[in-house]
């Protein structure tokens, strides 16, 4: 098991949630989807306090911030995951491709990619 890092600030926090909300080109109902599928997918991964911490926050409706954690941690644990699911991260970033994350985030998928 390892600890899930949620180590944004408030001012960050607000600020991705603001560019996240934002951006146009995200399909709400489809980030959740795939927020929940990785959290789904990493649970193994996670002890019980940062299953339940990552739950919550796409519980309340940061399902970028979900992603973005589970990413770390599939990277960080070198935890592969299904082609399938990494299609759907690529079609998800494409709605981020002027975010200022997007090379950070293009970077973990490429890592994602190579462990499966």
């Amino acid at each position: 098991m390892t600890s899930v890092k949620f180590t944004l600030t408030a001012k960050s926090a607000q600020r991705e949630l603001r560019q996240a909300n934002e951006n146009e080109k995200v399909d709400d109902p489809t980030e959740a989807d795939l927020a929940w599928e990785l959290a789904d997918a990493i649970s193994p991964l996670l002890d019980d306090r940062d299953r339940r911490q990552l739950y919550a926050v796409i519980g309340s409706g940061d399902s970028y911030t979900g992603i973005d954690t589970a990413l770390r941690t599939i990277g960080h644990q070198s935890w592969p995951i299904p082609p399938e699911l990494i299609g759907k991260l690529h079609d998800w970033l494409d709605a981020y491709a002027h975010s200022d994350d997007a090379p950070r985030l293009h970077e973990l998928i490429r890592t994602i990619k190579s462990l499966s």
